[in-house]
């Protein structure tokens, strides 16, 4: 006799792809808790491009992977190495995160916006389905990210 394994939902499937991809970005900063306040995981995949960039809150500033360390505390490596390697993995997990949406026979988004409140400890997705830059001549992946959080960054000043 065979047992059908019980497919889990969307939602839940998600949330356990999006913990690995949430705990290299965090790796990042060296699981720093005290003043890393929030990270944002930017996933984007228009006609099979994808692209991954996570941004930080660190004592309440908006931040890149190369300017972490401009608000902490504490020294992080943000040698080219170390933010390669952060982008390499980050994008192959942000292409399983995709792969998800075929498996469950979902409309594929253009762009999944994770962000997680290290103080809270929880998250928050926000999920799109319009193009963003592969119908634009003069945009990159990384100008619609970047565009995003600039974005962010006016939305929240004190």
């Amino acid at each position: 006799m065979f047992f059908k394994r019980k497919k889990i939902p969307i939602e839940e499937k998600l949330m356990q792809e999006a913990k690995p991809l949430l705990e290299r970005i965090m790796q990042y900063v060296d699981y720093d808790t005290k003043n890393v306040d929030k990270i944002y995981a930017f996933c984007s995949n228009e006609y099979d491009n994808v692209f991954f960039h996570p941004y930080f809150v660190i004592n309440n500033c908006y931040l890149k992977t190369h300017t972490v360390n401009q608000c902490s505390n504490n020294e992080y490596d943000v040698s080219k190495e170390a933010q390669l390697s952060l982008l390499d993995r980050g994008k192959k997990i942000c292409k399983e995160i995709f792969k998800i949406f075929d498996e469950y026979k979902q409309e594929m988004p253009t762009q999944i916006i994770i962000e997680y409140d290290v103080k809270k400890e929880k998250f928050n997705t926000k999920i799109d389905y319009e193009l963003h830059w592969s119908n634009d001549d003069e945009k990159l992946p990384s100008d619609v990210a970047n565009e995003w959080f600039e974005n962010l960054k006016k939305n929240n000043e004190v």
